[in-house]
């Protein structure tokens, strides 16, 4: 008997669409609904009647943006090591540690508030209160939207560097390319890896 009023999901959803709507069935569709309405409006309920939605700083970088700018260090590298006495056919691949940081031009004011309390005793208390408030600098654009201003575009580090080059046989030729990477890239030679190319 109890096996018989058991129910599997596809039981649940079974029956007429007038049937879905009585009883617990209808009931916790409703509340699922609702519950999926209240999310999506969720910045709606939660900002005051005249408060504007804050405006939207431009997404993060992408990975894509970011392999295209390994790319392009690369391919810098490869013209100029590439002109090296010795050094003939090469190939450079490159890691940066993530995609560059945007720093936006804002305003911040700072107050503080100092209050003294005494109580019955005698004894004092000094209360110091610091608020600091940041906000973006927004100028219109000539489309009449509100853009942050950019001062500063911070290029990520680089992880690490794999030549591999046709002289690279040879040691002087290493060395070269070693040093060249060091001085261009300020990295240490740990992070420098030359290799000969395959004939």
């Amino acid at each position: 008997m109890k096996d018989d009023k058991k129910k599997s999901w596809p039981d649940f959803f079974q029956g007429s669409p007038g049937s879905l709507l009585q009883g617990r069935r209808g009931l916790l569709l409703v509340v699922v609904a609702l519950i999926a309405l209240l999310l999506m409006n969720l910045d709606t309920f939660t900002r005051s009647p005249g408060e504007e939605a804050a405006p939207r700083l431009p997404d993060p970088t992408p990975y894509q943006e970011t392999v295209h700018r390994e790319l392009e260090i690369a391919q810098r590298l490869e013209a100029i090591l590439s002109r090296v006495a010795g050094v003939g056919r090469v190939k450079v691949f490159l890691t940066l540690e993530g995609g560059p940081e945007y720093r936006y031009a804002g305003t911040t004011d700072r107050s503080s508030k100092e209050t003294r309390e005494e109580d019955n005793a005698g004894g004092t208390r000094e209360i110091v209160e610091e608020t600091q408030r940041s906000q973006l600098v927004l100028p219109r654009s000539s489309q009449g939207q509100e853009e942050p201003v950019l001062i500063q575009e911070v290029y990520p580090r680089i992880k690490g560097v794999v030549v591999v080059a046709q002289g690279a046989q040879n040691p002087r030729v290493k060395e070269s390319i070693t040093r060249a990477l060091q001085t261009a890239l300020k990295l240490s030679p740990h992070k420098i890896t030359v290799l000969p190319m395959e004939q």
